[in-house]
């Protein structure tokens, strides 16, 4: 059975308009694939749907392959990527198949069909099968050994019905080098900038907590929580770059969900830095209509 599913829109704007009923009901590609969880597997594990965006972006394959090697029970976890790449230009992020292909799901997309990285997100949430848990990452991540118990684990110790797991994760430079002794950080914000956008910060604490700490803010990079927040809290696709995670953070709040910083260390992140050896492309150097997008997206944030 393949495992990929072509969509590159004509257009890309009325791909969006498509987009908004997807959320009720799955298309053809998910729905094609809704028997590849096995019953008994995951009566005896919960599952856990990991979303992933990337843009032309080679650790991507690194960070699947990581994901299913380092899970204690890969048979439970369920990826969803929607890969924005050329398949010419961007081969070399195509080199290492994910070691479980029947549970890779792969929305694939021209870079130049795109609408940016919360458009992304939330076309990768149209391959979710209601899974019970699902994490969030960008597609430059690191995981530590079994983290798909310690993260359910950890969820469970927040005093909340509703909770939600996130904050900046401690660095790694590929291909594994991880930060040494990290400790966990809890999300604050940065003074307001001259335009008055919202921006944070990983605050580093002096000790790890004995349980989640009860906060506020969400970093998009890093969220798990139960699987039913997607169908609540859907990702919005109007939303460009800037204040992704400040709208997510607020509808997460008015629909009744509780955000709490781990007491440990779950996942590592990739902050890429331009340098003369390793530029990376980016959506606004590909896509002349950003500014477009980013101004629809600041009217989308003041509504």
């Amino acid at each position: 059975m393949a495992t990929d599913k072509d969509r590159r829109p004509q257009n890309a704007a009325s791909f969006l308009e498509e987009l908004s009923g997807a959320r009720n009901s799955f298309d053809t590609y998910s729905t094609e694939h809704a028997n590849l969880q096995d019953t008994e597997t995951t009566a005896t594990h919960p599952t856990i749907f990991v979303q992933i965006a990337a843009y032309r972006d080679p650790e991507c394959q690194w960070t699947v392959k990581d994901l299913f090697e380092k899970a204690e029970h890969p048979e439970r976890v369920f990826v969803g990527q929607c890969l924005q790449s050329d398949p010419q230009e961007d081969a070399h992020c195509d080199l290492i198949p994910s070691p479980r292909p029947g549970q890779t799901r792969t929305i694939r997309i021209l870079p130049t069909d795109s609408l940016g990285v919360c458009w992304a997100r939330a076309q990768t949430q149209t391959l979710f099968q209601d899974e019970d848990y699902v994490l969030m990452i960008d597609s430059h991540t690191r995981f530590i050994e079994g983290w798909d118990t310690a993260l359910i684990a950890e969820l469970g110790l927040c005093d909340s019905d509703k909770p939600v797991l996130s904050t900046y994760p401690p660095s790694y430079i590929p291909p594994d080098n991880l930060e040494e002794n990290p400790r966990p950080s809890a999300m604050a914000l940065k003074p307001v900038d001259e335009h008055e956008r919202l921006r944070f910060r990983a605050s580093i604490l002096t000790e790890a907590p004995e349980r989640p700490l009860p906060g506020v803010f969400i970093a998009a990079g890093f969220i798990f929580t139960q699987g039913r927040f997607v169908r609540e809290v859907p990702y919005d696709p109007w939303l460009y770059f800037r204040n992704e995670e400040i709208c997510l953070a607020t509808r997460t709040y008015t629909h009744g969900w509780d955000v709490f910083s781990p007491s440990g260390i779950f996942i590592y992140h990739y902050y890429y830095v331009p340098t003369e050896t390793e530029k990376r492309t980016l959506h606004w150097d590909d896509n002349t209509n950003w500014q477009d997008l980013t101004r629809q997206s600041e009217d989308r944030y003041q509504h």
